[in-house]
């Protein structure tokens, strides 16, 4: 299970998983789904990334995400979690792959 340090994050991650149309990335943060598969893994991992485009986009324009403005510490904090959570399910090799692509 993927676990948020606080609701804020959460709530920013699943603005962003809604708005990039990621099933995947929305029922991981729901708790409905767990990563258990290879593809899973680099798909969440590539969520991630693209995640960080958009705040990068949203930080540029101002733009409050959630009555959020400035990204750059909940997506540092969110790189910790996505990345635990899948080295915990036994994907590092997955997230280490796609990390800044």
């Amino acid at each position: 299970m993927i676990n948020f340090r606080d609701q804020e994050q959460k709530d920013v991650f699943l603005h962003f998983a809604r708005a990039l149309n990621d099933d995947l990335a929305v029922a991981v943060a729901e708790h409905q789904k767990e990563v258990t598969t290879k593809e899973d893994a680099i798909n969440l991992a590539r969520f991630y990334w693209r995640m960080v485009d958009q705040a990068v986009l949203a930080d540029r324009n101002s733009e409050a995400i959630n009555g959020i403005v400035g990204m750059q510490s909940i997506m540092e904090d969110l790189i910790n979690i996505v990345g635990g959570y899948l080295e915990r399910n036994g994907f590092a090799e997955q997230w280490e792959a796609e990390e800044g692509d």
